[in-house]
Formats: structure tokens, C-alpha cells, sequence
């Protein structure tokens, strides 16, 4: 979206590090904001406190196919004048009140990497209904080459981030699945949820009235005193039953505010560029 280095994105504390890594390459600075318990999606209240006037994106990310509460977020947006990001890499056919995720933002983007519910390999898509923004879309991942006017003139530094036409004959084809795969996925997520309500110690990830889960992974909180058993124990004695099981799957059980990169401003060498702040243990206690 050509953002000014330095400024703002506001970003859920819990998320995988490629939801940080572009907006961290681009010179922007993430603001981390707390999620909800209920949903471990990002938390519209703590979004606004964070918002400053050097806020430029809020980045809404669908956390394991689970989508964020949207209508809070772009109201959020809509206030401070800026534009509301899908995140939607773990979020095919999720919905949220009758409407995909994806659709929302002003732009969104897909992974298709190799343990997503649909993958050619590696590589991605980006979605959005503003013609502007897609054009730039296609000249970043292009080297800036103007392909569509058969010029090379870049005027800002892109990469070259173009998957091969067998990934992208592979990818077309998954698309023609997808549907099918979320439609198994949520139905034997929603038999889990019906088959774990009242039991003691576990508590999974809570689906809001009116949104459809697209089941990426099957979140669930553990109450460790209860089952007087750690995290990885737990998941240990469901491997040892055949069931595949990781303890702390995306951040590695904390935020990741506190992963090495933030805490030591250490993304580039010898400067703590483009970090202006520190994260400290206790920004988002929840």
C-alpha cells in the first residue's frame, strides 16, 4: 500500500511471524495489540487504544480459520481514516455474517504454501477490489517492471516474487477444491466442539453466533492446574494416541512481541531500524 517507513500497523500479539515480516521489510512499525481470550483473534478494544496518529493499517488476521470480529475493526478504520488488512493465510471460506474473509479489507492475502488447506508448493494470492491497488500488488512481486504498459522503469524496489507457471497451473486447480476441503474441515470441527463441551480442563476456541470456521488448525486452551499435566505432556499423550498434536503451535507459547527480532530491535544489521519503541513482557497480558 506504499506506506511512509516508520509508520504504524496495528497487529494481533498472537500470529505466525509472516503475518510481521513484509510490513517489518517495508520500514513499518508494528504495534501489537492484545486478543480475546474466547477467540484468540485480535481485540477491537485494544485496538483502539492503540491507535495514534502515526497509525496508518490495522492488520486483521483470521486466526486458524477463525475470522476476527470485522465489523468492530472497520469501524475502528473508519474512524481514524485508515485501511483494515486481511491476514487470511490459515482462512479460506471462512465467513463472518454471511460474508468471506477476504472480501472486507482493502486488500487481503492467501497462502499457499505446503500445509494450507489447499497448496502448490509455496507462493500466495492477494485479493482486493481496488484496481490501484492490485496494479502496484503486480508490479511488487515483478521487480517494478510495468508489464501491463511494456515498460521497464521501476519507480520503487520490488522483489521478485513470482511463482512458476507450473505452481500457478497447480494453484488454479486446488481452487477448484477448496470449497469442498473447508465444508469437511468445519463439519468435523464442529463435531469436536459438540464431543469436548463440559469437559473439564479444555476449553476450544470459540466460534461467534453467524461465522463459519475454516478449521486451519483446532485451537483449544488448557486449564494446566486441572489436568495437572504441562502443555507438552498433553500433547505428547495425544501423539502417543495417534493424534497429531503441537503445544504453543503458532508462537511457540508467547506473544511474539517477545521473540528475539523485537526484543533486541535486531531486524537488520547493526541498527535497531525500523524499531522506535520497545515490547515489553506485559503489553497484551491476555
Amino acid at each position: 500500500m506504499q506506506l511512509l517507513a516508520g509508520s504504524e500497523v496495528i497487529v494481533p500479539a498472537i500470529t505466525d511471524m509472516g503475518t510481521l515480516t513484509g510490513l517489518v521489510y517495508q520500514g513499518l512499525v508494528p504495534v501489537f495489540a492484545d486478543v480475546e481470550a474466547h477467540t484468540l483473534n485480535i481485540d477491537p478494544a485494544s485496538v483502539r487504544q492503540r491507535v495514534t496518529t502515526r497509525t496508518r493499517a490495522i492488520m486483521a488476521v483470521h486466526h486458524s480459520g477463525l475470522s476476527a470480529d470485522m465489523d468492530a475493526l472497520l469501524s475502528i478504520g473508519r474512524e481514524a481514516g485508515i485501511p483494515v488488512l486481511e491476514d487470511c493465510a490459515q482462512a479460506y471460506y471462512c465467513e463472518y455474517k454471511g460474508r468471506m474473509a477476504g472480501t472486507m479489507g482493502s486488500i487481503a492475502a492467501f497462502s499457499l504454501n505446503h500445509f494450507k488447506h489447499i497448496s502448490c508448493g509455496s507462493g500466495g494470492m492477494v485479493l482486493t477490489d481496488d484496481d490501484h491497488l492490485r496494479y502496484i500488488a503486480s508490479l511488487f512481486v515483478d521487480k517494478c517492471f510495468q508489464r501491463e504498459e511494456k515498460i521497464r522503469n521501476p519507480f520503487f524496489l520490488a522483489p521478485n516474487y513470482q511463482m512458476t507457471e507450473l505452481q500457478g497451473a497447480v494453484a488454479l486447480a486446488q481452487l477448484d477444491r477448496v470449497h469442498d476441503i473447508v465444508a469437511s474441515r468445519n463439519r468435523l470441527g464442529t463435531k469436536l466442539n459438540a464431543l469436548l463441551t463440559g469437559v473439564p480442563g479444555i476449553r476450544p476456541q470459540t466460534v461467534p453466533e453467524g461465522l463459519k470456521h475454516a478449521y486451519f488448525l483446532y485451537l483449544f486452551r488448557l486449564d494446566l492446574e486441572l489436568l495437572g499435566c504441562s502443555s507438552r505432556d498433553f500433547a505428547q499423550a495425544l501423539e502417543a494416541e495417534g493424534i497429531p498434536s503441537e503445544a504453543h503451535q503458532i508462537t511457540g507459547g508467547r506473544p511474539v512481541y517477545l521473540y528475539d527480532i523485537f526484543q533486541n530491535r535486531s531486524a537488520f544489521p547493526a541498527t535497531t531500524y525500523p524499531f522506535d519503541r520497545t515490547y515489553s513482557r506485559g503489553d497484551c497480558p491476555v
